[in-house]
């Protein structure tokens, strides 16, 4: 599967449990009245969907970077141009 589809299940997992929670709130049908709880529950659910995304991200450009330094590695030199990587004359 590509990174895109993987975020995007890990997207509507973790945001699939917003409108259940609200329908349980006193909001929707009411089967939780304590607002300490229902207050904790949607500070868990934020900080599980909005940090789980964020690492999940983090992850991807941490693996993208790795493979592109990886494929720079593996190119000859030749190719950074004449004069070497930066261009000016080495001392010799």
């Amino acid at each position: 599967d590509s990174e895109f589809r993987k975020a995007t299940i890990l997207l509507i997992a973790t945001w699939a449990p917003f409108p259940l929670w609200y329908m349980v709130s006193p909001e929707g049908i009411g089967l939780l009245e304590n607002v300490l709880i229902v207050q904790l529950g949607w500070a868990f659910l934020n900080i599980v969907a909005k940090f789980s995304f964020i690492f999940y991200i983090q992850r991807v450009k941490d693996m993208y970077c790795n493979r592109l330094k990886t494929k720079r590695e593996l190119q000859p030199a030749k190719s950074h141009g004449v004069g070497g990587r930066h261009g000016g004359v080495s001392p010799g």
